[in-house]
C-alpha cells in the first residue's frame, strides 16, 4: 500500500454503524492517539473518557458493529474479531489509527489459550508503529491461584490453577517479551492484574435482585463462601489506574512493569452479598444461595499444569489477599488532577453504596421526564 493512499484512507470517513464517525485525522491533529483492542466493559469506559479529554483522539475495535451503539461518534470504532474459525481483521483505517497511536491498550482475553493480538499484530506493532510510546495489557490477579487467604504482591511467583489463569500468563510474558524486542524505543509496557470486577450493572445489588425477582434459580447464582478472600476494584477505579499509568513517560517510569489493581478491603462473597442484601432491605434473600464449604487449608508448592490437574484444582475455591501497595504509590506519585483523591471506592461498601446512590438518581431523573 503506498503512503498515499494509506493518507486518504485515514481521512475518509468509513461506512460503520450509526450517525457518521470523525475522520482518523483532523484539521487540528492529536497530540495523543489511544487504541483500543476490545471496547467491553473497561475498554469502553476508558474510550469515552479519553474521548473527552483535550487533546486525545481515540478508536477501538468491537466484534461487530452493531456493538457500537454506546460509543460516542467521536470514538473510531473498527471491526476485530480473532476467532479462529472465522477470524475478522482490521480494515486498513483500523490499521492505519493503529500505526500513528501513542497509546495502545488490550483488554481482550486470550483465546484458546493463546493472546490474538500479539499474536496477529506483533509484527505491526514492532516495524510500523513508531508513534507508540505506552502499551498496556489487561491481565488478571487469577495468576497467583490459591494462596489460602495470604497477601500476594506484584514479587509473588505466578501459579495459575485454571487453563485460562495459565493463559493469562503466557498473554503477559507475550507482551513483556515484545517490549525487549524494541530495546531502542522510548516505550512503557504495563500489565494490570486486575481484581474481580465490578461497577454499574455487574455487582451484587444486580445479582440479588435476580434471585429477589426469581429471573434466575438459587443454584445458578454465585456459591456464597465465607472462609476465602477475594479482592476486587471498582470500574471507575479501573480507568483512574489506567489513566495515572498513561501518563508515566520514559523518564518518570520503568521499561517494564506489573501492578495489582485492586482495592484496599479483600473480603468473602458472603460478606459482600451480606452488605448488599442489607442495602436492599431484605437479608432473607440469602438464604436461597448455596454456601460453599470452607477453603482447603493444606499448603501446596507450583502447581502441574496439565489439564487434569487445572480442572481438578479449579473447583476448589481461590482464596488470597491482593496488595495494591504499588497501585496506590502510582496514584500517588501521578501528576494528574485525579490522583489526588487516590481510590474513589476503596472498598466494596463505599463502591456498593455509590451505585445504589447513582440508580437511584437515575431512576428519580427519568421520573422527572416522564412527568415534564
Amino acid at each position: 500500500m503506498t503512503p498515499l493512499l494509506l493518507f486518504l484512507l485515514c481521512i475518509t470517513p468509513a461506512s460503520g454503524f450509526g450517525a457518521p464517525r470523525a475522520p482518523l485525522i483532523s484539521g487540528q491533529e492529536s497530540t495523543s492517539r489511544l487504541f483500543v483492542f476490545g471496547l467491553g466493559y473497561v475498554g469502553a469506559r476508558l474510550a469515552r473518557e479519553m474521548d473527552e479529554s483535550p487533546g486525545w483522539a481515540v478508536a477501538g475495535t468491537v466484534i461487530s458493529l452493531s456493538l457500537a451503539s454506546s460509543i460516542p461518534p467521536s470514538v473510531r470504532v473498527f471491526e476485530f474479531d480473532a476467532c479462529p474459525a472465522a477470524p475478522k481483521l482490521l480494515d486498513p483505517q483500523g490499521l492505519c489509527f493503529l500505526r500513528r497511536a501513542t497509546h495502545v491498550l488490550i483488554s481482550i482475553p486470550p483465546m484458546d489459550g493463546y493472546d490474538p493480538v500479539v499474536d496477529l499484530y506483533r509484527s505491526e506493532l514492532l516495524k510500523n508503529c513508531a508513534c507508540l510510546r505506552w502499551l498496556g495489557y489487561l491481565s488478571s490477579t487469577s495468576v497467583y491461584g490459591d494462596r489460602q487467604g495470604a497477601w500476594v504482591t506484584e514479587d509473588d511467583e505466578v501459579r495459575p490453577v485454571t487453563s485460562k489463569a495459565l493463559a493469562r500468563v503466557r498473554a503477559e510474558q507475550a507482551w513483556m517479551e515484545l517490549r525487549q524486542c524494541m530495546p531502542d524505543r522510548p516505550l512503557l509496557c504495563r500489565v494490570f492484574r486486575l481484581a474481580g470486577i465490578y461497577g454499574p450493572d455487574r455487582n451484587a445489588l444486580t445479582t440479588l435482585r435476580k434471585g429477589m425477582s426469581g429471573a434466575q434459580g438459587g443454584g445458578s447464582l454465585p456459591r456464597l463462601d465465607g472462609d476465602s478472600f477475594v479482592s476486587r476494584i471498582h470500574v471507575e477505579d479501573i480507568i483512574r489506574i489506567l489513566r495515572c499509568s498513561m501518563d508515566e513517560t520514559v523518564e518518570t517510569g520503568t521499561e517494564v512493569e506489573i501492578y495489582n489493581v485492586a482495592d484496599n478491603r479483600p473480603a468473602s462473597r458472603l460478606e459482600v452479598f451480606s452488605f448488599a442484601a442489607r442495602l436492599l432491605g431484605d437479608e432473607s434473600i440469602l438464604s436461597n444461595y448455596h454456601h460453599a464449604p470452607s477453603a482447603s487449608t493444606n499448603a501446596h508448592h507450583f502447581p502441574s499444569t496439565s489439564p487434569r490437574a487445572l480442572s481438578r484444582r479449579a473447583r476448589r475455591p481461590e482464596s488470597k489477599r491482593v496488595s495494591n501497595k504499588k497501585m496506590r504509590k502510582l496514584l500517588s506519585e501521578s501528576k494528574a488532577a485525579l490522583a489526588s483523591l487516590n481510590l474513589r471506592h476503596p472498598t466494596f461498601i463505599e463502591g456498593l453504596c455509590s451505585i445504589l446512590k447513582d440508580e437511584k438518581a437515575d431512576i428519580e431523573q427519568k421520573n422527572l421526564e416522564n412527568n415534564s
